[in-house]
């Protein structure tokens, strides 16, 4: 279950959204109560995942998001969701090759294109190994990245300003108190913090057990919830809530890594410094390998059931078991979108932005559709000996709740994507997501036209890539 955990954990990167995410949602929004919104959000999560680990069981696991919408809804509704499956993941995964460069290029110095061609070699190289190997070296970064988040969180709470610490950042009225739509309009930024914590299910052929796969997603989601909240807590404490969101908008002033400033750490404070920033940078790269992954699983999946060339279902031979066909496709996608914003000369985060709200919009629809595909699945007799609460309560709850903030995100999407108000450029990020949508469906259409028989094998067929080789998985342990 460990390796599973350090999977879904790297994939969302916490020393990333302390860095990136908690320090950005202070500055867009002012809102003191970024912590008590992680433990909402967190609330969510546990809401919507019983019932997208119940439908995991009866699915095939490598492309769990296509496969659950087919077995639940119908299987045109299935191959309609594949492409936006495969927009989320490839969007996540390449836009954290402009955050790393970005950050690379800041620390180190050179092109941040650079440093971009030079992640992409490593997760091209990991992404053909065994799953093992790269598990040893997640679970090493991240056990030190959480440790040293940790230090943050005691470094923090220990020099409140005013030489008081209070828990007003944790009571949720704190979010809300400028009103219900203010709070509502922290939810988006924080829950791409989550993204990734429902990965290990795309590892399911290999884990040891269905109940190892649905314990690592609720440690993932739980713990990390748990640490994002601690974190934002520690920030507002150290550097006081009426100043949180004006430092936080100063570029000039080293939010988070104030905390670790001589004042308060010492001598210590420079080797902290150095190394928040050298782990800031691996844990990108980590999760950009477990992102890879997760995609190299959906592409196989898809050419397994022959939604995409046949050639795409292969397994690498000499006892990687990685899928081969995969992991080159998403290699290469990669690097066409990487050398497209490079030569249009757009910045690095800019870039990062862009295919990051991508992402979320792409992933918050897939989870609350899936959300309703799963109470259809076992109101239809589908399953078996699952509780009411995975089966309905849990899903219908969860999948609202998404559904909210994802409404409330698109409402926002100028906000986020720093354009003006009414710009028609914000629009390019939903309208991005619905051609995707218009793609699947006429790929549906086509194949109840063209190949009904492919049509009927889908989200049934044996899908089980490198369970023969790669069995290590669901029992590696850090």
């Amino acid at each position: 279950m460990s390796s599973l955990v350090t999977f879904g954990a790297t994939a969302s990167s916490p020393m990333a959204v302390l860095v990136g995410g908690i320090v950005a949602t202070y500055a867009a929004t002012g809102n003191t109560g970024v912590a008590s919104s992680f433990l909402l959000l967190t609330v969510v999560m546990l809401l919507w995942a019983p019932g997208y680990i119940a439908i995991a069981r009866y699915v095939p696991p490598s492309g769990i998001f296509y496969t659950a919408l087919a077995a639940g809804l119908s299987r045109p509704v299935g191959v309609a969701g594949a492409p936006v499956v495969l927009l989320a993941y490839n969007t996540i995964q390449i836009s954290l090759y402009g955050l790393l460069g970005s950050v690379a290029s800041g620390l180190i110095g050179g092109p941040w294109w650079a440093w971009a061609l030079l992640a992409w070699a490593i997760v091209a190289t990991f992404g053909m190994q065994r799953t093992g190997i790269s598990t040893a070296m997640f679970g090493t970064i991240l056990v030190v990245e959480v440790v040293l988040l940790l230090v943050f969180v005691l470094m923090g709470l220990a020099h409140p300003a005013g030489g008081q610490l209070t828990f007003e950042a944790l009571n949720p009225t704190q979010l809300f108190g400028g009103g219900v739509v203010a709070g509502l309009a922290v939810l988006p930024l924080g829950i791409a913090a989550f993204f990734g914590t429902e990965t290990p299910a795309a590892y399911g052929a290999e884990a040891r057990s269905p109940r190892a796969v649905s314990r690592s997603i609720f440690c993932g989601i739980l713990g990390l919830g748990l640490l994002y909240a601690l974190c934002a807590w520690a920030m507002v404490a150290t550097v006081g809530a009426d100043q949180v969101a004006d430092l936080a908008r100063d570029p000039s002033v080293p939010l988070p890594f104030e905390v670790f400033s001589t004042s308060r750490a010492g001598t210590a404070g420079v080797l902290l410094v150095a190394l928040g920033n050298l782990l800031l940078i691996s844990s990108v790269l980590a999760a950009m390998i477990s992102f890879h992954n997760s995609v190299a699983r959906y592409v196989f999946t898809l050419g397994k059931d022959r939604l995409l060339p046949a050639r795409l279902a292969t397994i690498r031979e000499g006892g990687s078991g990685a899928p081969q066909g995969g992991s080159v496709a998403q290699s290469i996608t990669a690097l066409i979108v990487l050398l497209l914003f490079v030569m249009s000369g757009a910045e690095a985060l800019t870039m990062f932005t862009w295919l990051s709200n991508i992402a979320a919009v792409s992933l918050m629809l897939l989870m609350a559709v899936s959300s309703l595909a799963t109470v259809r699945f076992f109101a239809g007799g589908g399953g078996r000996n699952e509780s009411l609460w995975a089966r309905k309560i849990a899903p219908t709850l969860g999948g609202i709740a998404i559904a909210v903030i994802l409404l409330v995100t698109l409402i926002n999407i100028s906000a986020a994507l720093g354009t003006p108000p009414g710009s028609y450029r914000a629009w390019l990020v939903p309208g991005t997501v619905g051609a995707f949508v218009l793609v699947g469906v006429l790929w549906a259409v086509s194949l109840r036209l063209r190949r009904p028989e492919l049509l009927a094998a889908v989200g049934v067929r044996e899908t089980n890539p490198t369970r023969q080789v790669d069995e290590d998985l669901g029992h590696l342990t850090l």
